[in-house]
């Protein structure tokens, strides 16, 4: 009975020794990931407030601005490697999108006549993309418009209430009644969601499916003088350290400097 005893609490106490240097190692584990997390988080700060000043010093340079940005208005991607991370950024002119926001205002026909257009011209190369322009963009501004309550949202499941705002991200637009996940993927190159109405669209520099979509004439007749850096800037970094990846997508409106929307994973598009 003794020897039973004794073997039990032999059992037991290699038990709770493997448990503890278990737990232990899931601590550390949990340290080291939290971290680089933090060290994650100050290098992508660093990397903002660095954009921030290029982009002013830009701004106000149209001959620097067209140096620096590619055909899609972005820049070439910026790797580097710092304290063993490999840390990617890249910006791109926001203006070079339609602002979905934009379209909340019925009097603006030129972006309203463009996002259809591009609809339709996606429509056409997608199979998995069916949509109604003209329906999306009345069911955008009811989504928006705080005074009106459509009771579809109340009936999905789960259910939800619209925005009664404008949108604080193009991806909310999949929220929207009429678009789906599907087609979003499709047309998420192309639109953002600026926090302001009105904003110019950067036609110089837009993407060729832009262009098109704004009946634009050839790049080599338009005077690129009246196409500089727009006010809003996106800045995408990706930051991989010990095999994990931390992603980050900030919008920097320009002039100030300020950081608007800061979303921690990869940018649309």
């Amino acid at each position: 009975m003794a020897l039973i005893t004794a073997l039990l609490v032999v059992a037991l106490a290699s038990v709770a020794a493997v448990s503890l240097t278990s737990s232990h190692q899931l601590d550390m584990r949990r340290a080291q990931t939290s971290q680089n997390f933090g060290q994650a988080q100050l290098h992508a700060a660093s990397l903002e407030a660095l954009a921030a000043e290029m982009l002013l010093e830009i701004g106000v340079d149209e001959e620097m601005a067209l140096e620096q940005l590619d055909d899609d208005c972005r820049t070439q991607p910026l790797s580097f490697e710092i304290d063993g991370a490999g840390v990617q950024a890249r910006l791109e002119d926001l203006h070079c999108r339609i602002n979905l926001n934009n379209l909340l205002d019925a009097e603006d026909e030129e972006t309203e006549q463009a996002f259809i257009s591009l609809v339709d011209a996606l429509n056409r190369e997608y199979g998995e993309v069916s949509l109604d322009a003209a329906d999306l963009i009345d069911a955008l501004r009811a989504w928006a418009d705080p005074e009106v309550e459509e009771d579809w949202y109340s009936r999905q499941d789960p259910p939800y209430r619209p925005g009664n705002r404008r949108l604080a991200s193009a991806g909310e637009l999949v929220m929207v009644r009429g678009m789906t996940a599907e087609a979003y993927q499709a047309l998420s190159r192309y639109v953002t969601a600026l926090p302001a109405q009105g904003t110019r669209f950067n036609a110089f520099l837009a993407p060729e499916r832009l262009r098109e979509a704004y009946d634009l004439p050839p790049p080599a007749e338009m005077d690129p003088d009246e196409y500089g850096l727009g006010d809003y800037a996106q800045l995408e970094v990706l930051i991989e350290q010990d095999d994990r990846l931390y992603q980050q997508c900030s919008m920097i409106h320009i002039p100030s400097g300020d950081i608007v929307m800061r979303r921690l994973r990869g940018c649309d598009g």
